[in-house]
């Protein structure tokens, strides 16, 4: 797999997410996110810019996830926060095939 797109953020409250990213079609759309924290995390993509975020999935602990990409822009932050701090790394990579 070859690194094409990333964002990463140490987030500490509700309403910031990492910087967006754009993941194509054929690539997947991995997710991180490690640390101290408690709250839920929302993975957002939208079609294109000026059109409203979407929540894709949520999450309330450490992980890493893959999402198949779709020619979308991606993002993850807190939509709600209590504490701590999550390490969150977002990136688009393509599939192995």
């Amino acid at each position: 797999m070859t690194d094409l797109n990333r964002a990463t953020s140490a987030l500490t409250e509700v309403d910031k997410y990492t910087a967006e990213i754009y993941v194509d079609s054929d690539e997947l759309c991995t997710v991180t996110a490690l640390g101290t924290w408690v709250g839920t995390l929302s993975v957002e993509y939208r079609l294109e810019q000026g059109t409203a975020w979407n929540v894709l999935e949520t999450k309330t602990e450490n992980g890493r996830w893959d999402f198949p990409g779709g020619g979308d822009n991606w993002r993850i932050g807190f939509s709600a926060f209590t504490s701590g701090t999550a390490n969150v790394t977002i990136q688009g990579k393509r599939s192995e095939r």
